[in-house]
């Protein structure tokens, strides 16, 4: 509660001090969404494995709130999406620690040591990034191309800027997309009638719909060839492994993943300053450029003096 309110206090003043625009009580109202979705989502997440986030909620709510600002917007979606993911973020480190038998107060511990920490590296990193020629390009060295940051920035222009009023309003080209909400209710009520009508099917047990609609979602903005590694992986402990072994599984399966997560980010930083930052000629199969790999790939080119979409918003 001391770090809660301490860090509420830091983040009421930055933007009552630095942005005019904004009314400080939108730090206020993101916390309330977070408190609000944190429990349920984080029961999905501790269920199926999936976050669930809510980023397009809070755009949606802020877009709304505060039409045409797109700052504004960010601010409430960072209060209330981020927070609640590192909530959960928390929440899954404090799990992970139980199972291998760490106190959970040395873990707070070690979480609030790291965060303070990260807070000053990474706004380091990102004012070094910023100096790289040509970031967020084609043209970035390193392949710093940026594409979830342009997404987030395609965001910000989307719900903040334009507002979904007048995307998704009465008028609006895509106001039949809010027939999602009424999907999204009657879908899983389905999935549980059909579970509870045919308790004997076992592939109705494995059926999720959260993961039907949630897969799709993580092809943007990277395709599936990024997410076919984990699958072996996953498949190898999750069915081959636990089958055989379970006890062994059981020990060890989310070690493993923390371990392959933690060489994962050691192996990148030493990639990076050993290798990438010198740019050495490397000629393999693993870094030649494919398909849309660092451009806007086109398939469909509009005639001259036509546009996509609306041509103008009323």
């Amino acid at each position: 509660m001391v770090v809660l309110v301490l860090s509420l206090a830091c983040g009421v003043v930055a933007i009552s001090v630095w942005d005019k625009n904004t009314n400080p009580a939108i730090a206020f109202f993101g916390l309330g969404i977070c408190v609000l979705f944190v429990i349920p989502v984080g029961i999905i997440y501790a269920v199926t494995g999936i976050e669930t986030t809510l980023n397009v909620f809070a755009e949606l709510f802020g877009g709304y709130w505060y039409e045409g600002d797109a700052l504004s917007m960010n601010f409430l979606k960072t209060y209330g999406y981020v927070t609640c993911s590192h909530a959960l973020q928390f929440a899954s480190d404090l799990k992970l620690a139980h199972y291998v038998k760490i106190p959970p107060r040395q873990t707070f511990s070690a979480q609030m040591v790291a965060t303070l920490v990260s807070t000053f590296i990474c706004t380091l990193i990102l004012k070094y990034q910023l100096t790289i020629p040509n970031v967020c390009t084609k043209d970035a060295p390193f392949s710093m191309s940026c594409p979830s940051v342009k997404t987030f920035f395609m965001a910000s222009i989307l719900w903040g800027t334009i507002g979904p009023r007048k995307i998704f309003g009465a008028d609006g080209q895509y106001r039949f997309l809010h027939l999602g909400w009424a999907v999204g209710i009657i879908v899983p009520l389905l999935f549980w009638g059909a579970k509870r009508l045919f308790p004997s099917q076992k592939w109705l047990r494995m059926a999720s719909p959260i993961l039907m609609f949630h897969a799709p979602s993580m092809m943007v903005p990277y395709n599936f060839s990024y997410l076919i590694p984990s699958l072996y992986i996953g498949y190898a402990s999750w069915v081959w492994i636990r089958r055989r072994y379970l006890a062994f599984w059981s020990r060890y399966n989310y070690i493993t993943s923390a371990a392959l997560s933690a060489g994962v980010a050691l192996s990148s930083v030493v990639i990076f300053f050993a290798l990438a930052l010198h740019q050495p000629t490397l000629d393999w199969a693993g870094n030649r450029t494919y398909g849309c790999e660092n451009t806007a790939c086109v398939r469909l080119k509009t005639a001259k003096g036509s546009t996509f979409g609306p041509t103008e918003f009323h």
